[in-house]
């Protein structure tokens, strides 16, 4: 596969791991934002505060500009591109003031740390200096993660992820990143694990013996998952049929079908009724508002006063199974 700084923590993990070609609503949501987050710091986009992604997005903005300490930053594509040991990348801003970079993240927390030590790599480079300092900002969780690199620390880290996916007797290891891997559904190692079932009757197997080992278990829930979760083969399977469908073309066993679309009144024909219908009707029909959305309305409304948050409710809480991810610090 070709080496990019993005690649590095999935080599890192799995020296076969090869990117897919289709990058997946995840990432198109992450390069969205990053153009937004861009074109906001050069003054050339605006943020809609009703937006939840323009919110995450103005949070970043506020980080990056606290970091600056009022120096210049730098938001432009053409300022942004690195090259390091034979990769080229993109960072989202850069402080050169500061020796500083930043990343925008979106959704989870994830172990980048190859990754940034590639672009310090290649900002030290640019800017002639023997350590970097990179602030990951997570505009989902409101959550910057801050990571400095000497040029030595820099070098090490990325030519020994180089050197692992380069490797002719590198075998593949099924890690968390198998899901987003082109590989996914041929992977021998990854395979291996479920194959106990294949080609035969659901009825025959007795499942409470087969799930009863704890690997077996977590190797069928990985297969499960990359299968039922939204955006899975399934998805995509089903997807393929509909499209064959409106076509004209058969799927044995399937056929179009079509639903009513939901009715609904839109808030401004609300607010024409309420004074006949009475305030506590319609908040009793609305139902209940989520704690971060009266936030945000309190704050554009009222910015000078103070949250009550003693009125915020807790719902129960809840157990649920995840699979673990590996993060490393420094």
């Amino acid at each position: 596969m070709s080496l990019r700084p993005s690649s590095l923590p999935k080599l890192d993990a799995c020296a076969k791991y090869e990117g897919s070609a289709v990058a997946g609503p995840a990432a198109d949501r992450g390069t969205e934002l990053d153009a937004l987050y861009r074109a906001v710091l050069a003054g050339t986009g605006t943020l809609d505060l009703a937006n939840d992604d323009h919110r995450s997005v103005g949070w970043a903005v506020d980080t990056t500009r606290l970091i600056s300490h009022g120096s210049p930053i730098l938001s432009a594509e053409d300022d942004l591109r690195i090259e390091a040991a034979g990769m080229t990348g993109t960072a989202d801003a850069a402080i050169p003031d500061e020796d500083v970079s930043i990343d925008l993240k979106t959704g989870e927390e994830r172990d980048y740390h190859q990754q940034q030590a590639a672009y310090a790599l290649g900002f030290m480079d640019r800017f002639f200096t023997d350590a970097w300092t990179i602030f990951l900002l997570y505009c989902d969780l409101r959550k910057a993660v801050k990571h400095t690199f000497t040029r030595a620390e820099a070098e090490h880290t990325v030519r020994s992820v180089i050197a692992k996916a380069k490797d002719p007797l590198a075998r593949p290891t099924p890690c968390e990143y198998c899901d987003w891997c082109a590989k996914k559904f041929t992977c021998r190692e990854r395979l291996e694990g479920v194959a106990w079932w294949a080609g035969k009757d659901p009825a025959t197997i007795d499942w409470d013996v087969e799930l009863a080992d704890p690997a077996r278990l977590a190797a069928f829930l990985d297969l499960c998952s990359i299968i039922a979760k939204d955006g899975g083969l399934n998805e995509m399977a089903r997807s393929r049929a509909k499209d064959m469908l409106v076509a004209g073309t058969s799927v044995p066993g399937y056929a179009l079908r079509n639903r009513k679309g939901s009715e609904f009144v839109l808030p401004i024909d609300v607010g024409r009724w309420i004074g006949r219908i009475g305030f506590g009707a319609i908040l009793d029909a609305y139902g209940t508002l989520s704690a971060e959305k009266f936030r945000a309305a309190w704050h554009e409304k009222m910015p000078a006063e103070p949250f009550p948050d003693n009125i915020v409710q807790i719902g129960p809480g809840s157990q649920f199974i995840a699979k673990n991810k590996t993060k490393k610090t420094t």
